[in-house]
């Protein structure tokens, strides 16, 4: 579940949730399911639903987005599937992450700066 990021194992870590134990009041996601599906209909029913067979805490979601490189409709149609799909979830708050597509980046070098 919310893949696509090279180099990083992407594989749900569903355990880390259980190392926390009581000391948790919220689980907090990152999705991006336009890196594994074409469009939003492909979103499987369980995908965030999934989330409540580990734990009952509080969710929330602190980074959704899908790019409108498509279109704003197919962005909207994210919206819509999303809230459906987390309806009967305890979702504390949603935060889309970016009010516009990122361009890819011209000059790393202050990335790479501030990541040495």
């Amino acid at each position: 579940m919310m893949h696509g990021f090279p180099g990083y194992d992407e594989n749900p870590h569903w355990n880390l949730i259980d190392k926390f134990g009581n000391k948790l009041d919220l689980i907090a996601f990152t999705t991006y399911p336009f890196r594994d599906y074409n469009s939003p209909v492909d979103i499987p029913i369980n995908y965030y639903s999934q989330i409540k067979e580990y734990t009952n805490k509080r969710i929330a979601f602190t980074e959704i987005g899908w790019p409108s490189k498509v279109s704003e409709d197919e962005q909207l149609n994210f919206i819509v599937r999303f809230l459906n799909l987390t309806k009967s979830m305890n979702i504390e708050f949603i935060q889309w992450i970016y009010l516009h597509d990122l361009s890819p980046p011209t000059d790393t070098a202050p990335l790479k700066s501030f990541m040495d």
